[in-house]
């Protein structure tokens, strides 16, 4: 088995030799947007920048070789989008020292006309930097005991616990074997999550492991296992300057090397795909592995969930009952509901909560057959059988009977914040991540305090460990009625917006909640494609370039039809240019540009920062779609306008002047090759 190298942590060491060997403390690693262009280090004091690179040492050396030597043009070309500026390129990599791809860097930069030097290190020359320098080498750390629960885990009150102790025991029988389980059930509110706690919270089951860790998946994978380790007691921190999946690696190398017997709980998987697709690395950690999910996982041991009896269900709703009534009623309301463990705690802290609900006009709106539940298809799982997809709607029916009851008892800011709640993601949150995204001044902050207490006394929000959320039966409800859309939401989406732009990318809550916010609202508006916008940029700054494609397009095609529908805009145009840009729309970029170049010439009598922006946008848009003429035109045009207003140190002038060079290089080139065929031609062809 190969080792997998910490880039974090060797790329911090390079850093420390870097700033070693040049005498200096300026040397630094960069932002993801300069690290897409190539450039992972940067000295701006000596004007030198650092391409590294992990070699896949599963692969032969000469598969490494070939995938170096074809890559090179590339990266040296990519560094032309940056704003840095060097004198100087290193490309460092973990592959060998190699004569033949040093000549190679010269050749190309000889060829091309690179207007920095160039120079390449392998791993020969690292390991000779290792030995001069072990004292900068990253210090071992002793083994120091940790505590059990190395991340935050929910408590649980094990004596209300209904039911458990039979699923604890087929968990804890096949733990035991060595297998990695999946505890199963295509219904929600069957108890998966209170199982599992359940077994790590039993004294009898928590003491077979050293260490346990908690992932509440939201989502998606790996930013679930971030946001769970954003407190933890294993020295873990995300790192803005690497992507999440470099951030992963770091977190997986650290969990691999704690020793004993250790438990990995993923709990609410709703995407079983994503643990497929991460299943080796799970292997790879050497922990046992405990998940619960809404469907069986290829590869684990799924063990379905044991239903629950007459009695295990009666026991569970009197514990919530304080009330004295007809015994046979309440059994009446049980048979109905099939026993189901939600249904059975929420229907019974309904009736002790609402004087004016009795069990026996419970059973009655429980027999109501007005309300039709056909329009919930989204809300459903379907990947099971008939039966529970049947049984689904039912629990669908029965929470929309009680809501359209209890509906008159809500107020109309209890309403509203509902709307909110049920269009966030389906994971509890804190009173601080409400604020945040309410944006609640002081006076507002206590009366919605006074609001969250109401609606988790009558059952419409869920707490724990000061953690709120709504369970999903109800929140898909609560959708359903109240009717969330663009408008509604547009001050909660401005708010969203405002936390993506200023907060660092690891704070994944609002990503989520982003996300969330615009797969739960209809009729979308200008708004939502900023958040969409944002989203899209926040998540390129993470390296997840797929989802900031998509989220790119989804906001491309909302400011698209707002544009038309109103007065011309630049700044909209502008963005539309930008966006087409970024997704490899080339000719829409065009159209789009062009567009800002007209209206910002009408706009501006003299020459003007946006003006030359465009006319530098335009040249790129140009020099993707090979028509080097246009391109230099127009950076012609740009570099005349910067020139007449800034210093010639200004950075937007620098840039532009690195483009003209780059550009007029590629132009050069384009009309040597085509003396060069005119020649083969006309005489040799």
């Amino acid at each position: 088995m190969h080792t997998q190298i910490d880039k974090i942590k060797f790329q911090d060491f390079l850093v420390k030799i870097l700033n070693k060997k040049y005498e200096t403390d300026s040397f630094f690693i960069t932002n993801e947007k300069d690290k897409k262009y190539g450039i992972d280090v940067f000295s701006e004091a000596k004007k030198i920048a650092v391409h590294f690179r992990v070699e896949d040492f599963k692969k032969s050396e000469k598969e490494i070789f070939n995938s170096l030597m074809s890559e090179m043009k590339e990266i040296f070309d990519n560094t032309k989008y940056s704003m840095l500026e060097f004198d100087k390129f290193i490309i460092i990599s973990t592959y060998k020292d190699d004569p033949i791809i040093f000549e190679y860097t010269q050749l190309l930069k000889n060829e091309h006309k690179y207007h920095f030097e160039v120079d390449f290190l392998g791993w020969d020359s690292i390991s000779n930097y290792l030995k001069e320098n072990e004292h900068l080498l990253p210090k071992i750390e002793k083994t120091v005991k940790i505590s059990q629960f190395i991340n935050f885990c929910p408590k649980i009150k094990l004596a209300q616990v209904v039911g458990a102790e039979k699923n604890a025991e087929k968990i804890d029988l096949e733990l035991e074997k060595g297998s990695n389980i999946v505890l199963y059930s295509a219904i929600h509110g069957t108890g998966k999550s209170t199982n599992i706690l359940n077994y790590i919270h039993s004294k009898k089951y928590q003491q077979k492991y050293d260490h346990i860790a908690y992932i509440d998946f939201v989502d998606e994978i790996k930013m679930s296992f971030v946001n769970s380790f954003k407190n933890n007691k294993i020295k873990f921190s995300f790192n803005n300057h690497y992507t999440i999946f470099d951030n992963i690696s770091t977190l997986f190398n650290k969990l691999k090397n704690i020793e004993g017997t250790n438990l990995l709980i993923i709990d609410n998987v709703t995407d079983d795909n994503q643990i497929v697709t991460m299943s080796d690395m799970l292997k790879e950690i050497n922990w046992k592995i405990l998940i619960s999910s809404n469907a069986k996982i290829s590869n684990f041991i799924n063990v379905e969930i044991e239903p629950f009896t007459k009695n295990e269900s009666s026991k569970l709703f009197n514990n919530y009952y304080s009330q004295k009534e007809d015994e046979d009623i309440i059994n009446k309301i049980l048979v109905r509901i099939n026993h189901h463990p939600f249904l059975s705690s929420w229907f019974a802290k309904k009736l002790n909560s609402d004087r004016s609900l009795s069990a026996e006009k419970l059973y009655k709106i429980l027999q109501n057959k007005d309300n039709k539940t056909h329009h919930f298809k989204k809300y459903l799982n379907i990947n099971t059988t008939y039966e529970n997809i049947l049984w689904q709607r039912r629990i669908l029916k029965y929470i929309l009977a009680v809501y359209e009851y209890q509906a008159g008892q809500l107020s109309l800011k209890e309403k509203n914040y509902l709307m909110i709640l049920c269009v966030l993601p389906q994971k509890s949150f804190s009173f601080d991540e409400l604020k945040a995204i309410l944006n609640l001044n002081t006076r507002d902050e206590d009366y919605f305090a006074e609001t969250i207490v109401n609606l988790i006394s009558n059952n419409w929000l869920e707490a724990n460990n000061n953690r709120f959320y709504i369970q999903p039966y109800v929140k898909n409800i609560l959708e359903k009625k109240l009717k969330p859309t663009a408008k509604k939401l547009k001050q909660i989406t401005t708010n969203l917006i405002n936390i993506l732009y200023n907060t660092k990318a690891d704070n994944f809550s609002y990503i989520c909640f982003a996300e969330s916010v615009l797969n739960s609202t209809s009729k979308k508006d200008s708004s939502s494609a900023n958040l969409s916008f944002n989203l899209a940029k926040t998540y390129e700054e993470l390296g997840y370039f797929n989802m900031s494609q998509t989220h790119f397009y989804d906001a491309v095609q909302i400011f698209e039809d707002y544009f038309y529908e109103n007065d011309p805009d630049d700044k909209l145009a502008e963005n539309i240019s930008q966006i087409y840009f970024k997704i490899d729309d080339y000719e829409k970029a065009l159209e789009y540009n062009e567009v800002v170049l007209e209206l910002r010439q009408e706009k501006y009598e003299e020459n003007n920062v946006e003006l030359a922006r465009t006319y530098r946008a335009m040249s790129l848009i140009y020099d993707k779609i090979e028509d080097y003429e246009s391109a230099i035109e127009n950076i012609d045009n740009a570099l005349d306008i910067y020139r007449e207003i800034y210093e010639e140190d200004n950075e937007d002038l620098l840039r532009t002047i690195s483009i003209h060079e780059y550009l007029s290089y590629q132009y050069e080139d384009v009309l040597r090759r085509k003396n060069r065929w005119y020649w083969i031609n006309k005489y040799f062809v």
